[in-house]
C-alpha cells in the first residue's frame, strides 16, 4: 500500500499511448528540436539502465542455490518491478518526443527525488547520530538522481518550449473521416448532459504541421454555449472511433419506446431539426458498427469494441447483426419522415 502511495505521488504516465510506431511516424513528419532529442537520450538512460539490473538480478537469482520456486518468485518480484518501472520511464520518454509532454518524462525523477528525501534521513541518522563509517556506495542515489534530472534544462531551452505547440494536433483524437470527426465531437465533455446534440456542426478542415485535421464547431443547440472540438485525421486503419465509442452514441441517439415515425409532423422546426440530426447520426452509427461485424460472423468482435468503455453487463445483442439492422432501419425511417415533414414545410428549399 505504501509503495503505490509512493508510485502515485510520481505521477506515472497515464493510459497507453502513443505506440512505438506512431512516434517512428510522427519523427518521418516532423523532426523534434535538437534540445528535444538529446533530453530524450538522456531520458533514455533510466530505462535502459533499469533493464540493466533487472537482467544482472535475474542471472543473479538463476544461479542461487535456491529451491526452483523460490528463484521463479525472486526473479518475477525483483524484475518484474525493476521491467515495470523501465515500461513507465520509455512510456514517458515517447510522450517527451511526440506530444512535448515534458513532465511525463520525468516521472523517474521524481520517484528517486522520493527515494533520496528517505534515503538522504536515514544516511543522515546512520552516519551523525549512529557513528557508522562512510561508503563510496551512499552516494549512488544521488548521482542517479542528478542523471535522471540532467535533460530538464535542455527543455527549457526555446526551440523546446515551442515543440508543444507544434505538435498541439497530436493531442486530439484521431478519425478516418469529417463525417468521423462530427462522432467524435458528439462524445466530447460538453455542460450538457450526455454531451452535445447531434447537430449540423460546421466541419473546416485543419492542416497542421503534424498533419490534418478536422475542426467541428458550432452553438449547441440546447444550451447555447459553443461546441469547438479538433481531430486529427487518423494515419493506420486501427486508430478512430471503436465499437465502445459508437455503443455509447447509438444509446445516446436511440429513441424512445414509445416514438414513432408518425410524430414526426407534431413538432415544431427547432425539434424537427434535432431529429433530422439525431436520425442521420443514428443511421451512420449503426452502418460503422455494422461494418465492424466481420463476414460470415452475427456479432461485433470483443477486440473491435474499443474506445468508450462500455456499462457493465452490456448485453451481447447490442452488438448483434440483426439488432444493429433493425436499429438501422428504425433510425432510416424516422429520417425519412423527417425529411419529408422539412420538405413541406420549406418547399424552396
Amino acid at each position: 500500500m505504501e509503495s503505490r502511495k509512493v508510485l502515485a505521488a510520481a505521477r506515472p504516465p497515464v493510459g497507453a499511448g502513443p505506440s512505438t510506431a506512431a512516434v517512428l511516424r510522427g519523427w518521418a513528419r516532423v523532426r523534434p528540436p535538437v534540445p528535444v532529442v538529446l533530453a530524450a537520450a538522456l531520458l533514455a538512460v533510466v530505462p535502459l539502465a533499469l533493464l540493466a539490473v533487472a537482467a544482472r538480478y535475474a542471472v543473479e537469482f538463476a544461479g542461487e542455490d535456491w529451491p526452483l520456486l523460490g528463484r521463479v518468485v525472486g526473479t518475477v518480484l525483483v524484475c518484474g518491478v525493476l521491467v515495470l518501472l523501465a515500461a513507465l520511464a520509455f512510456r514517458g520518454l515517447k510522450r517527451v518526443v511526440h506530444l512535448g509532454s515534458f513532465s511525463e518524462g520525468f516521472f523517474p525523477a521524481r520517484l528517486l527525488t522520493i527515494a533520496c528525501v528517505v534515503t538522504g534521513l536515514f544516511l543522515v541518522k546512520y552516519v551523525l547520530v549512529d557513528g557508522e563509517p562512510t561508503d563510496p556506495t551512499m552516494v549512488v542515489p544521488f548521482v542517479a538522481l542528478a542523471v535522471a534530472w540532467a535533460p530538464w534544462p535542455l527543455l527549457l531551452l526555446g526551440s523546446a518550449q515551442a515543440w508543444p505547440s507544434r505538435v498541439r494536433l497530436r493531442w486530439t483524437r484521431p478519425a478516418r473521416d469529417a463525417d468521423e470527426a462530427v462522432l467524435v465531437a458528439l462524445l466530447a465533455p460538453h455542460t450538457c448532459r450526455g454531451g452535445p446534440l447531434p447537430w449540423p456542426w460546421a466541419v473546416d478542415p485543419v492542416l497542421a504541421e503534424t498533419g490534418p485535421g478536422w475542426r467541428v464547431h458550432g452553438a449547441c443547440p440546447r444550451c447555447g454555449s459553443p461546441v469547438d472540438v479538433t481531430s486529427r485525421a487518423a494515419e493506420t486503419a486501427r486508430e478512430g472511433i471503436g465499437g465502445g465509442d459508437l455503443h455509447a452514441l447509438s444509446r445516446r441517439v436511440a429513441p424512445l419506446a414509445d416514438e414513432q415515425p408518425g410524430m414526426v409532423a407534431g413538432l415544431d422546426d427547432g425539434q424537427l431539426a434535432v431529429l433530422r440530426a439525431r436520425s442521420a447520426v443514428g443511421v451512420a452509427v449503426h452502418e460503422r458498427l455494422l461494418a465492424l461485424v466481420p463476414a460470415g460472423a452475427e456479432v461485433v468482435p470483443a477486440r473491435l469494441r474499443t474506445g468508450t468503455p462500455l456499462p457493465l453487463m452490456t448485453p451481447e445483442t447490442d452488438f448483434g447483426r440483426a439488432a444493429l439492422q433493425q436499429a438501422a432501419d428504425r433510425h432510416r425511417a424516422f429520417l425519412a419522415a423527417a425529411d419529408a415533414a422539412w420538405a413541406q414545410r420549406r418547399p424552396g428549399g
